[in-house]
């Protein structure tokens, strides 16, 4: 990526409960909705998560977690539509995505263990 702005590129972590959850996203995506579909969305996502490793302090810290941000991406921006909650944490340089759930997913119970 050519940087112009001077400012160098973030990084982005995952811990390996997100990148299982990045295949099902694609696996579940691509069945549903076919490849070309699926690399649409993957790359969307990577766009989310772009901006929240530029701009951590933008999700929203979890009362149960104060050590973790959340961050809903929407395909489409409605609310009615569904999307995947990003659950992540601010590391030096960047940020460590901890999880990547479906929004209609009660996702406290994937997250208690980590």
């Amino acid at each position: 990526m050519d940087d112009r702005s001077g400012q160098s590129e973030r990084v982005i972590r995952f811990t390996e409960a997100a990148l299982l959850d990045l295949a099902g996203i694609d696996n579940a995506t691509a069945a549903m909705w076919g490849a070309a579909q699926a690399e649409l969305y993957l790359s969307f996502l990577e766009g989310v998560l772009r901006v929240l490793a530029n701009n951590p302090a933008q999700g929203v810290v979890i009362d149960q977690y104060p050590q973790y941000r959340s961050s809903i991406a929407r395909l489409k921006n409605r609310k009615s539509a569904y999307g995947h909650r990003i659950f992540y944490r601010e590391i030096e340089g960047g940020i460590l995505v901890i999880r990547i759930l479906h929004t209609a997913m009660h996702w406290p119970s994937h997250i208690a263990g980590d």
